[in-house]
This record gives structure tokens, C-alpha cells and sequence, in this order.
């Protein structure tokens, strides 16, 4: 075991680094960083601008065709006009603009894809830990691999959108309320909070907490049962009663516009 340990971190190493390699000379010399995959990449561009021009909760777009489009009426559906102060905003989630714009002062167009390669990492490492949990090895690699090279996981590090993120997240959920050594309420909160996170960038995430809900009432008492599904909501609900507040900042409204759109 003194010898499988080691040698188990430091595939684990050598994998993450591997990966982020991977990003980091995709994009540097393979993608072009003046395009993109989905027009609705350009959106989350103007409002990475917007964020880091005007702050994260105040992401105004500048819109250069004001003078011949008063209205804006040309710009639905993908931007909008706040109805409050008929400023411009765009109707994707705010956070992964607001995060990446750091990025984007730092280094431009390609660090639009800081965040996503980031998160392709953090989802091997949840999974990793998951695999050792689940004794599918000693150091949980192949579970790793699977989750990132067998799943499109591997594709959304490479663009400019929210689900690496989310996926990220919401495998750390499953990893924390994964029965194993040290669980606890705390822990089952910390899910919570990560699956309220992972809804942030895509709300379809938040369906992972009544599946982790019910997952441990299924398994039963032995790991909590339905007190373990109280401290996941309580996770989930701290963190979604403070983004309702930041919703309305940005959009004027505590329903994102693009999830009262497909509403």
C-alpha cells in the first residue's frame, strides 16, 4: 500500500496536468480565437465585456447601434432591454461571464476558456474521489477518465459555455453526499451548496438534489436517510436565496430572462 499510494496520486497529477495541457494547446494553436462554435458564445463575449467594464452585477452592454435602433428592437432575443432602466443586458447566466472576465483582461479572447478547462479538471478530481469511495482502485483514475473522455465533458472544456462548469459541480455534489469516511451533515450542506451553485450556470442542475434526496432515503438509515436530504436542501436553499437578489441586479427580475424564456 506504501507503494500503490503514491503511485496512485501521482497518476492522478499527472492526469489533471495532462488535461489542462490539452486545453492550453487547443487552444493556442489549434482553435481560432476569433470565432466561435454557437452564436451564442458572442452574447456571453459582449457580456464578459459588460462585466468587466462595468462590474459583475451591473453588466450594461454598449449598444454600438443605439443611434440608428433607439429600442433596441433589433437585438431580441438573445440581448434585452431591462424594463426598469432600459438598460441592455444578455439573457445567459450572469456568473460565467462574471467570472471569466479576470480572465479575459488577462489574456484576451482565450480566456474565455479558463473557466470550462478548469472545471474539466475539477470534474476529474470529484470523480477520482468518487471511483476510491465506490473501490472501483486504489486512486480512482479510470473513474476519472470515464467521467471526462466517455461523456462530452471532454468537448464543453474546450468551449465557451456553462455546462463544464455545472457537471463540475454537481459531480462534487455526488462525491460529497457519497457515503464514505468522515460523512456528515456538514458535508450533505456542502452538496447542497454546490448543486445550488451548478444551477447558477445551468438551472436544469438543480433536478441533482432530488436525486440525491432520494438516493439516500433509498440507501437508508445507515447514512442519514431523510436528515441527509434536509441538510442538502438547506445547502441548495442558502445559496439560491442569494442569488434571487443577484438575478434582480443584473436583470431586473429574480427569474433569469433566459430561463423565463423557455418557461
Amino acid at each position: 500500500m506504501s507503494y500503490t499510494r503514491p503511485m496512485g496520486k501521482r497518476a492522478v497529477c499527472v492526469s489533471v496536468l495532462g488535461l489542462l495541457a490539452f486545453y492550453a494547446v487547443l487552444q493556442a494553436l489549434v482553435l481560432r480565437p476569433d470565432g466561435f462554435f454557437a452564436g451564442d458564445q458572442g452574447t456571453k463575449l459582449l457580456q464578459t465585456i459588460a462585466a468587466l467594464k462595468h462590474g459583475p452585477f451591473t453588466p450594461w452592454i454598449d449598444g454600438l447601434s443605439h443611434d440608428i435602433d433607439p429600442e433596441f428592437k433589433n437585438q431580441e432575443p438573445l440581448l434585452v432591454r431591462r424594463r426598469d432602466n432600459g438598460r441592455l443586458v444578455g439573457i445567459f447566466p450572469w456568473i460565467l461571464p462574471a467570472l471569466t472576465a479576470p480572465f479575459y483582461s488577462l489574456i484576451g479572447r482565450r480566456g474565455l476558456y479558463v473557466v470550462p478547462a478548469v472545471s474539466v479538471a475539477l470534474t476529474f478530481l470529484a470523480a477520482c474521489r468518487l471511483g476510491r469511495k465506490l473501490g472501483t482502485g486504489a486512486h480512482g483514475v479510470w473513474s476519472g477518465w470515464i467521467a471526462v473522455a466517455a461523456t462530452p465533458v471532454l468537448f464543453y472544456g474546450a468551449e465557451f459555455w456553462e455546462h463544464a462548469p455545472a457537471v463540475a459541480l454537481t459531480t462534487v455534489a455526488l462525491d460529497l453526499a457519497t457515503p464514505g469516511a468522515g460523512s456528515s451533515r456538514c458535508r450533505d450542506c456542502a452538496s447542497g451548496v454546490c448543486i445550488g451553485l451548478a444551477a447558477m450556470f445551468r438551472p436544469e442542475a438543480a433536478a441533482a438534489l432530488p436525486a440525491l434526496c432520494l438516493a439516500r432515503l433509498l440507501v437508508g438509515k445507515a447514512t442519514g436517510g431523510w436528515r441527509a436530504g434536509l441538510a442538502l436542501a438547506a445547502g441548495w436553499a442558502a445559496v439560491t436565496a442569494l442569488m434571487l437578489p443577484a438575478n434582480h441586479a443584473v436583470y431586473g427580475t429574480i427569474i433569469p430572462e433566459h430561463l423565463s424564456l423557455h418557461l
